[in-house]
């Protein structure tokens, strides 16, 4: 068929003669845990470097857990988010430990918050696996 100025137009097929691309129930399955699979590194990675460091990169970690919401239930979305709250807490200690002119105890308590800190993300290995469990079948990270 020729279109205006003499050129060939192209025609799409019609929407029903059109190949079909959906996923069959197995092949859903497989590609959601594969996507809970990867959530589930992000989430451990960044606890872990949180824990090891004492320190990682917050909005990083948010951008990259925003799919939690289709992937997961409300529980495990909850928890992630609960991570991303804790993390920013932890960056503005580690903020507020840079600040000039601290007094002694105020120097003290941010010192304190910051190793409960760590302890919490130390902590979350063996919570994350009671957490994603239902969803992931693991059973351990050791």
């Amino acid at each position: 068929m020729l279109g205006i100025r003499g050129r060939e137009k192209k025609t799409e097929e019609p929407h029903e003669l059109r190949p079909k691309t959906t996923l069959q129930p197995d092949q859903y399955a497989g590609f959601r845990y594969e996507k809970r699979l990867a959530l589930f590194n992000v989430v451990r990675d960044f606890a872990s470097i949180y824990a090891l460091k004492g320190e990682a990169d917050s909005g990083k970690f948010f951008r990259d857990t925003v799919a939690r919401h289709f992937l997961f239930e409300a529980d495990v979305s909850t928890y992630i988010h609960k991570m991303y709250e804790r993390g920013i807490q932890a960056d503005h200690t580690n903020l507020d430990l840079s600040r000039p002119n601290l007094t002694e105890q105020e120097r003290q308590a941010l010192n304190e918050q910051r190793v409960e800190d760590l302890k919490w993300f130390f902590a979350q290995s063996d919570n994350m696996i009671k957490v994603f469990s239902k969803d992931l079948s693991i059973k351990s990270l050791r």
